[in-house]
């Protein structure tokens, strides 16, 4: 375990199943390698869900409208061949209180309405942070894990003072970054987190065209 509450341990869903199927398994994966050489590590992906706005902000129904879109792209990317891990962030802040879980099981929970006002250049640190701590987690189970993604559902455009406009320089260089945004707050975007970033307005099928580009 480290520090906040993370745990480093093999995922679970990517262990071997317990007892005879195991040993089962184990035996004809023995079998196979002995035939075939070794085996090429399995291909994974890592994909952080956020769900970022003021959290002061009344708008409800936009919240609402976020968590549904994300839990949506999670749903569908459920659905790949590919073994994917998630991890929703309410805000980007809430890092101990979030956990990384196969593809298809967040929860309305891991991606609920902040309590409070949330810093953006904090909360883009911790996304920085908990994103080199799942994909050293992904790794050690024996995954090949391509460059994982970040895919913000922004209720507000976020304000881009200098140290937010860094940390996020830095998330960018590190991650695939997909912006959905509402129709109405397109205009107020700030062109500095549009750099090499993708941004999509709210429409009812944005979650497909998130994992179309995920999937790309």
């Amino acid at each position: 375990m480290t520090s906040g509450g993370q745990s480093l341990r093999r995922p679970r869903w990517i262990t071997a199943p317990p007892g005879r199927h195991r040993r089962r398994a184990g035996r004809t994966a023995d079998r196979r390698r002995a035939a075939d050489g070794p085996e090429e590590p399995r291909a994974g992906r890592l994909v952080l869900l956020i769900l970022t706005g003021d959290a002061r902000a009344g708008d409800l129904a936009g919240w609402r409208r976020g968590r549904s879109v994300l839990l949506g792209v999670d749903r569908r990317i459920a659905r790949t061949a590919a073994p994917y891990g998630v991890r929703g962030l309410p805000g980007g802040d809430a890092v101990a209180a979030s956990e990384l879980r196969q593809a298809g099981r967040l929860s309305r929970h891991d991606l609920k309405r902040p309590a409070r006002a949330v810093d953006f250049a904090r909360a883009l640190s911790a996304v920085r942070m908990v994103m080199m701590r799942d994909l050293a987690a992904l790794e050690r189970s024996g995954l090949r894990v391509a460059r994982p993604a970040a895919v913000f559902y922004a209720v507000e455009p976020p304000l881009a003072d200098a140290v937010a406009a860094e940390e996020y320089e830095q998330l960018a260089r590190e991650a695939c970054v997909t912006w959905v945004i509402p129709g109405r707050s397109a205009p107020l975007m700030s062109p500095l987190f549009a750099g090499g970033a993708r941004i999509l307005t709210d429409h009812d099928a944005v979650a497909e065209e998130v994992v179309h580009l995920l999937r790309r």
